[in-house]
């Protein structure tokens, strides 16, 4: 279904998922209800979960690849981004990193075919994330586990089709926690669905777990105390900014125009707005505005530091003439608005 996809360079496949979103998905427009199959359906076949995919399976395997589209999925809808997120980062990461290769060749294609999510069961009622309160429970069963237990405010409570799930030994005193991937449908029920203003894309309930789930469903992760935990949790909070380097990071939050947030764009938004009240600001106001403008005005997107430095001296320069000019201004309301 995607191999036309998996030929595509980095750009040309972003661009592609875009075209998908843009537009369809806008948070100011889309409805504020679970994502339907014919949506995730569309999403799907555009390939939003390649990246998060191992080729052997199917998808494109790219770190770097997954990073920009959760950026760019989030500029349109930040709930359709955390979606993304939860799915690829907090599933099929965990599956390919630490599953068995069982697991990964029972659950790992279906997702490279079909319009299937995956979701991860940690909080609990009464405890939240702190495993060391957990509640559910896993035993050793005749071919496999049995777990037990309540989990809540998961993403997709009520439409992932499988979960990854954190228990602890039925046997308190042994300290003993363990990951399983389950199917809905071995006895992943949800009880209750809540009422997440903003985020109802996500559709977060409360669910109620007594599933068997077979030996090969256990992922290869530490199990006494909590350093398993540390391996599964932490990874995908730290993960997009795994593979940035210093010179990436600079470039992202000074010179990248296609970040909102860089200084270049919002001097770009300064000086509009600036054009727009032309007559009521000073000379000086406006002069400042526009020389910070210039300094970045042809400026390579990836300069070196030493150039990257001189921008940003030369901006703050700039800044405190603006501040100066300000101050000299009438004290008006659009004073106070500046301030």
């Amino acid at each position: 279904m995607h191999s036309n996809l998996l030929s595509l360079s980095s750009e040309d496949f972003l661009n592609h998922v875009d075209s998908h979103v843009k537009g369809r998905f806008d948070s100011k427009t889309h409805p504020q209800t679970d994502i339907s199959r014919e949506d995730w359906e569309l999403l799907t076949k555009a390939g939003l979960l390649l990246p998060a995919l191992p080729k052997e399976y199917g998808g494109r395997d790219s770190h770097v690849e997954l990073c920009r589209l959760i950026e760019r999925v989030s500029e349109h809808s930040v709930p359709l981004g955390m979606c993304l997120m939860v799915v690829s980062l907090l599933f099929l990461r965990h599956v390919a990193k630490n599953g068995t290769d069982a697991v990964k060749q029972e659950v790992l294609p279906l997702f490279a075919r079909e319009p299937l999510i995956g979701g991860f069961a940690l909080t609990e009622p009464g405890c939240g994330s702190a495993m060391s309160r957990m509640t559910t429970t896993f035993e050793e069963v005749d071919g496999g586990y049995r777990i037990r237990g309540q989990k809540h405010w998961q993403a997709f409570s009520g439409s992932a089709h499988w979960w990854v799930v954190s228990a602890r030994h039925v046997d308190r005193s042994t300290k003993r926690y363990a990951y399983f991937v389950v199917k809905r449908t071995e006895g992943f029920k949800t009880i209750e669905r809540y009422n997440p203003l903003g985020l109802k894309l996500i559709n977060y309930g409360l669910n109620e777990i007594d599933a068997f789930v077979p030996k090969h469903r256990r992922l290869q992760c530490e199990e006494h105390d909590l350093g398993g935990a540390l391996g599964v949790l932490c990874p995908p909070r730290i993960r997009m900014a795994a593979p940035l380097t210093r010179e990436a990071v600079v470039a992202f939050l000074i010179t990248d125009a296609s970040h909102p947030g860089s200084i270049v764009r919002c001097l770009h938004a300064a000086r509009d707005n600036a054009r727009a009240v032309r007559t009521a600001l000073t000379r000086e106001a406006w002069t400042a505005t526009n020389r910070a403008w210039l300094a970045f005005a042809g400026a390579d997107a990836h300069c070196d530091l030493a150039d990257t430095l001189r921008l940003t001296e030369a901006v703050q320069a700039e800044t405190r003439g603006f501040e100066g000019a300000v101050h000299r201004m009438m004290k008006n309301e659009a004073t106070w608005f500046i301030q």
